[in-house]
C-alpha cells in the first residue's frame, strides 16, 4: 500500500480548503454578489458537485469564509493581548479593539 495515499477525510478537507480559499480571495476582490459559483469552483479546481457536497449554497460558503476570517482575527487579538502582559481590563479591551 502506498504510504502517501490520502484518506477520504484528508481529500474532503483539501477540497473544502480549496473552496474556502478561492471564495475568500474572490469575495475580497469582487464582493459576494459579483462572484458566481462557477468562478469559485473553477478557481478552486473542483466541480460544482464538490461544492454542493460541502456547502448548501454560496451563502453557506460565505459563512464558512467569514468564520475562518473571524477566527484568525480573534487569534491575532488574543496573541497581542497575551504579549502585552496587561492586567488592566480597560487596557485589554482597547488592545482587543
Amino acid at each position: 500500500m502506498d504510504a502517501t495515499r490520502r484518506t477520504q477525510a484528508e481529500r474532503a478537507a483539501g477540497t473544502r480548503e480549496a473552496l474556502t480559499a478561492a471564495a475568500r480571495s474572490l469575495f475580497a476582490a469582487h464582493g459576494f454578489a459579483d462572484v458566481a459559483l462557477e468562478t469559485i469552483v473553477r478557481s478552486a479546481g473542483v466541480t460544482r458537485g464538490a461544492l454542493y457536497h460541502h456547502f448548501a449554497d454560496k451563502t453557506e460558503l460565505f459563512a464558512a469564509v467569514f468564520e475562518q476570517v473571524e477566527g484568525e482575527l480573534a487569534a491575532r487579538m488574543a496573541e497581542a493581548i497575551a504579549a502585552s502582559k496587561q492586567t488592566d481590563p480597560v487596557t485589554i479591551m482597547r488592545l482587543g479593539v
